[in-house]
């Protein structure tokens, strides 16, 4: 009788330990699922923090450029009028010293050192004649050229694109 009742109850053994490998594998699975979830979430987290700060990296470099293209304009402005030949007046020189020092804190050394080259030219010789007058238009034209590649990059013109002139009113 001993042997008969193994044999009886060994059926139900063999669906208790069925049944405790089904649940032990399908936890595991479903653990295995929950922290794979978890590791993509944390993975996605790190890939929008990447993303973001990209974007605030595209935004400053725009924020920049933005900013150039104001001091860029300014001092172009302030430059022009002592390439005319005449001498500028008290405001006018502190303009271009004020859109000066904006360069100088925001733009590329190279820019700076044609505009320095530029300052030189003028301020070298009080009396300007024709070929100081030619040779400070040259360096103007590059710093005009120098610029516009910083905000502009592929542009195809060229220091013989830019012009001066003078208008007559007759």
């Amino acid at each position: 009788m001993g042997k008969k009742k193994k044999s009886k109850y060994k059926w139900l053994y063999e669906l208790v330990k069925f049944v405790l490998i089904a649940v032990i594998s399908i936890t595991i699975y479903f653990l295995n699922e929950k922290v794979g979830n978890m590791a993509t979430k944390q993975d996605i987290g790190e890939i929008t923090k990447i993303v973001e700060d990209i974007k605030s990296d595209i935004k400053e470099r725009e924020n920049i450029k933005g900013q150039r293209r104001v001091f860029y304009t300014d001092l172009s402005e302030s430059m022009i009028i002592s390439l005319k030949g005449n001498n500028p007046s008290v405001e006018q020189n502190r303009i271009f010293q004020k859109n000066y020092s904006k360069i100088w804190i925001w733009d590329k050394d190279s820019t700076i050192i044609k505009l320095n080259k530029l300052i030189d030219e003028m301020t070298s010789k009080i009396s300007v004649d024709y070929n100081d007058l030619e040779s400070a238009q040259k360096t103007y034209a590059e710093i005009m050229l120098h610029m516009r590649k910083e905000i502009v990059p592929d542009t195809k013109l060229n220091i013989k694109d830019y012009r001066f002139f003078v208008i007559v009113n007759k």
